[in-house]
């Protein structure tokens, strides 16, 4: 899709200016001095990018937990190259996530959830990647002398 960039103040002074780039499918990126920039769309191209998006995630939901490690390693590999250090066990474990995790966020339109698992496994992956690093964080801490069981799958009786 096309933009137009333009101020906030030339929008406020002359918004008949603005406006055509925006009646011609165009989107306006409006700059602010004091804010994040604002996205100036008609309400149609929003609609249909949020009926494309929501599509493509539940395909993908379908699709890629039930790839095979080897295909799916080549094809997330070219646009997240940090997934080729997670284990094969794990990369299935992130596709499963992924899909599920933009298939929900696909349905109300808001991807800061997709954003937050990302950033979350490549941290993953960075320690699986440095032998050291995962040596360190699997080590015991220093005065924890009290073993402490694993709890039970269930909830407590009262």
């Amino acid at each position: 899709m096309r933009q137009a960039v333009k101020s906030w103040s030339e929008f406020l002074r002359e918004p008949t200016r603005v406006l055509p780039h925006v009646e011609r499918g165009e989107e306006v990126i409006l700059r602010r001095r004091d804010g994040a920039a604002l996205r100036l769309t008609l309400e149609e191209d929003a609609a249909a990018a949020q009926t494309g998006t929501e599509l493509a995630a539940y395909v993908l939901s379908m699709v890629l937990p039930k790839m095979g490690d080897a295909l799916l390693s080549k094809a997330l590999a070219p646009r997240l190259p940090w997934t080729r250090f997670l284990p094969a066990a794990e990369l299935a474990t992130f596709a499963r996530e992924f899909a599920e995790t933009l298939e929900a966020c696909a349905s109300i339109g808001n991807m800061n959830r997709v954003g937050e698992l990302l950033r979350d496994w490549k941290a993953t992956a960075e320690i699986h990647a440095d032998p050291a690093l995962a040596a360190e964080l699997k080590r015991p801490l220093a005065g924890t002398t009290v073993r402490v069981s694993r709890p039970s799958g269930g909830a407590e009786k009262r």
